[in-house]
């Protein structure tokens, strides 16, 4: 009703300049989401990703850097907010729905792409994910995609290769290839270690030990890798301890899978009840590091990023008399606490990071057998 001066002035158009330009903002957003989905229907030769974990997630990226301007699409229920913006930073089309749902499926064309990867949490979900895209590619005239399934059990994965082997020969249904990130982890870690060190010859006293503090998937997947690869030439068995708060029920779910490692043929099996983060814990793996002739390697593998890397370094002041010792901590991604343990001590073992999801989700991961 009267003159106002130019500061109020300048406010009011900047109010209504912000709320038209966050309107437009959203609408283009949704726009170009619903602009990627109507290219969709015409793209061939492209990746497709189902499952928008942190795991599916870098599947996805690794797709779209390997090879410039790839075409990549992720199928998820309900996609992770942050993701699905990240997603769309990279170019990374994603489709809201089930990937267990023919329908999704025919919009993502399974049967027009290049390759597929099946990662999702469970794996009864992504057995059945890949009987669907079986089914949908077999009907493809010419190369059939390749398809990766990731299988965290590893006897049902055993099974449904050797299934799928006796097809191979007949080239009519799409190839389906069973992965597991934590065994290719536990397999490259273990190969980037020689567990013997610089060599263990016919007559020397020198025992290998592996101790493991923390049963998870990873922690198990490290177990079989090392009761697999540990056989020397001195004969000596390898020993295999583990630290678990729940070492008795852990130990028999391993050996029910595993009957041969209950005896020593194969390696010396010990589980041992205690909190990682446990004086028990502590004095169990002085004692080892003190035993003569003995190559100590100590394995790390914890849920919470912060509770690994605690345990890590109380367990390296604990072994500065054992400088030789390998020290591991499993870290979920190199954007948390990796550089950290780079860093170079001046008392005890170095501290190496392992099993991030950036370095398991690569290709080795699932296109090497």
């Amino acid at each position: 009703e009267h003159e106002v001066n130019w500061g109020i002035e300048f406010g009011r158009w900047l109010g209504a300049f912000t709320l038209v330009a966050t309107t437009v903002m959203l609408l283009w957003r949704r726009l170009r989401r619903e602009l990627g989905l109507i290219q969709l229907a015409a793209w061939r030769d492209h990746f497709v990703v189902c499952g928008l974990g942190q795991k599916g997630f870098e599947v996805a990226r690794f797709f779209r850097s390997e090879n410039r301007g790839a075409k990549v699409v992720v199928i998820d229920p309900a996609p992770d907010e942050a993701l699905l913006h990240e997603c769309e930073a990279l170019g990374i089309c994603v489709l809201g729905g089930d990937a267990a749902d023919p329908r999704v499926l025919r919009r993502a064309r399974v049967e027009a792409a290049a390759e597929i990867v099946v990662i999702t949490p469970e794996d009864e979900t992504n057995v059945r994910i890949a009987t669907k895209i079986r089914k949908l590619v077999s009907a493809r005239a010419g190369t059939l995609p390749k398809c990766h399934v990731h299988l965290a059990n590893i006897n049902l994965r055993a099974g449904l290769q050797d299934l799928v082997e006796l097809d191979a020969e007949k080239k009519s249904a799409c190839r389906l290839h069973f992965f597991d990130v934590y065994d290719d982890e536990a397999r490259r870690v273990l190969l980037a270690l020689p567990l013997d060190g610089p060599g263990i010859g016919f007559h020397s006293p020198v025992s290998v030990h592996v101790v493991i503090l923390g049963f998870g998937r990873m922690g198990r997947s490290l177990a079989l890798r090392a009761a697999k690869m540990g056989h020397f030439a001195n004969r000596k068995p390898l020993r295999l301890s583990v630290i678990d708060r729940h070492a008795a029920q852990q130990e028999q779910g391993f050996l029910f899978h595993y009957p041969a490692l209950a005896t020593e043929n194969i390696c010396r099996l010990d589980f041992h009840p205690a909190e990682a983060q446990s004086d028990v814990a502590r004095r169990l793996v002085e004692d080892w590091a003190a035993a003569p002739d003995t190559l100590l390697h100590i394995f790390v593998c914890l849920d919470s990023n912060a509770e690994a890397l605690e345990v890590g370094l109380r367990l390296r002041d604990a072994l500065v008399a054992r400088p030789d010792a390998n020290l591991f901590v499993r870290i979920k991604s190199s954007e948390s606490l990796a550089d950290i343990l780079e860093l170079k001590p001046t008392l005890g073992p170095r501290i190496t990071a392992f099993g991030m999801v950036e370095d398991a989700c690569c290709h080795h991961a699932f296109r090497r057998e």
